[in-house]
């Protein structure tokens, strides 16, 4: 199956690691690690600096280069920085531009007719794509520019899965939006959108460098939709939308038996695979809080995980971490019972408004009648200090009996308590959840597990960072190191693709993937 990326970029920017991708170079080897055939690409200094001067300096990147096909940043004209747009539009042509990108809060202008009839209606005749960035707009400025230009092809890109309730109202109304899925990792989100609207509006994108592409293009690999609707959203809606009619030889030479099962959508069997990190909600699950979830019932997560070739889930509930451990344990059980090949359960407990003796009685309950092996606090909703007293005789019991527990680390305050908490409790193992979010928390958790054995670094996040994998695994081993997937906010696939896709040997991704957590639950006495 060929794959257009509709979302990637060349150029500097401002770098959070001196060890990030920006070159024509790295775009052009992540595409032939991940099976890429081709890729719509802009220039950072057309976004950062000026567009007159980034479309220019594309043109040389994009010279020779086939499978690399150009979009053009724009912006209005009034202020003389760039001609009108009858006249850019030439050039346009001339250059064999295929697209044309806008950044109104980059760039300071206003989303409204008078500063934007010239160029979008010109665009709108043309048939020209414009392509915006949910951060640099928002819905009813995304609402207007669809309404006022009904004619004209507008590929929204870097939505986010917790916008699902703001965009498919004008998704479903507007019928010239389209969408890419780089940011959008929602829950089997290009299956529902291909139910409810059809495939001809759904686009790949991956934002590569910063995004690995093999996580982008495992959301469509593993979409429970047809072959056809699969080849229209990976490849076959782009080419129509700028007009191309074929895409440049490319043979994808997958470097090992595991990506080479990973691109047929079939479930991976060269290893074993163990989620350690993900929730579960109740049995008509749709979503929760700000995230629409759809069909994100246990049993559906269970059928996706299997679809990837996903064994054991190791999860928390939704209701014990985000509103009451109480009800959220004894949902747990209730789940564990009927899934007990698949869910292996974490005890949740808010100190908040849990006595110390309610909370004995959860760990004698859960841990020691149940034997659950994880532990899964939760500040970011219930604001409780890891460091507290009340947390004590939980992690006391954890470390007795060489449990784990699941941390969730991208807040302020962890690297500090679990710098205090590791040596405090050296026989309870933790994982520090969101260990990939960025460069700067991955060298944190570096940091930690460098000084404290018991520090594991667990990766899920929607930034899927094209190098800090590799980074992990050369700075602690890839013996702690683990994948997490974070069902059913995320759909599995791109979390686990990051791993599959990632530029490792053989033996160190059968550690991540799986081979790492089985030990853990060994330990843990899990059976």
């Amino acid at each position: 199956m060929k794959y257009f990326d509709s979302y990637a970029f060349i150029g500097k920017r401002p770098l959070e690691s001196e060890e990030e991708l920006w070159t024509k170079s790295d775009v052009m080897q992540l595409m032939d690690r991940c099976g890429i055939d081709a890729a719509l690409v802009y220039h950072t200094m057309a976004r950062d600096y000026a567009p007159a001067f980034g479309n220019q300096e594309l043109l040389g990147i994009l010279k020779d280069e086939p499978r690399l096909f150009g979009c053009y940043v724009a912006m209005p004209h009034f202020t003389g920085e760039m001609p009108p747009p009858d006249v850019w539009l030439q050039d346009f042509y001339k250059n064999n531009f295929k697209a044309v990108k806008i950044f109104p809060s980059t760039h300071k202008f206003e989303v409204n007719s008078y500063t934007l009839d010239p160029m979008l209606n010109l665009l709108q005749a043309e048939k020209i794509p414009l392509l915006i960035d949910i951060p640099e707009t928002n819905f009813a400025a995304l609402e207007f520019l669809a309404t006022r230009y009904p004619q004209l092809p507008i590929l929204v890109q870097k939505l986010y899965w917790d916008q699902s309730r703001q965009f498919i109202p004008l998704f479903a109304k507007l019928k010239n939006l389209h969408v890419e899925f780089s940011s959008y990792q929602g829950f089997c989100m290009p299956d529902w959108y291909c139910k409810q609207f059809g495939p001809e509006r759904l686009l790949f994108g991956s934002e590569m460098p910063i995004k690995t592409p093999g996580a982008a293009r495992s959301l469509i690999d593993y979409a429970d939709i047809s072959p056809a609707d699969k080849e229209l959203i990976a490849a076959g809606n782009l080419m129509r939308l700028l007009k191309v009619k074929a895409l440049p030889p490319f043979e994808f030479k997958p470097s090992d038996k595991i990506i080479e099962q990973a691109v047929t959508g079939k479930p991976i069997t060269k290893v074993e695979i163990i989620d350690a990190h993900s929730h579960v909600g109740y049995e008509n699950f749709q979503g929760a809080d700000r995230i629409f979830m759809p069909n994100a019932n246990p049993e559906n997560q269970a059928k996706k995980d299997l679809r990837l070739g996903i064994k054991k889930t190791c999860v928390s509930t939704w209701i014990g971490i985000w509103h009451d451990s109480v009800l959220g344990n004894i949902q747990m059980e209730h789940i564990r019972q009927k899934y007990p090949d698949h869910y292996i359960p974490y005890v949740t407990i808010d100190p908040t408004f849990l006595s110390n003796d309610e909370i004995k009685s959860t760990i004698n309950t859960y841990h020691g009648k149940l034997k659950y092996p994880g532990l899964k606090p939760y500040f970011p909703r219930n604001r409780y200090p890891l460091t507290g007293p009340q947390y004590h005789q939980w992690f006391q019991y954890g470390n007795d009996h060489k449990l784990f527990a699941l941390i969730h680390y991208d807040v302020p305050t962890t690297y500090s308590d679990i710098d205090k908490l590791a040596p405090k409790y050296p026989d309870l193992l933790f994982l520090l959840a969101h260990s990939g979010c960025s460069y700067t928390v991955a060298n944190r958790v570096i940091q930690l597990a460098k000084k404290y054995k018991n520090v594991y670094a667990e990766l899920t996040f929607t930034s899927v960072l094209s190098k800090v994998v590799e980074i992990l695994c050369r700075e602690i081993g890839a013996d702690r190191v683990l994948f997490g997937a974070d069902t059913p906010m995320r759909d599995p696939a791109p979390q686990l693709a990051w791993v599959v896709y990632a530029n490792l040997t053989f033996e160190e991704k059968k550690k991540i993937l799986g081979e790492n957590m089985k030990q853990i639950l060994k330990r843990a006495g899990w059976k």
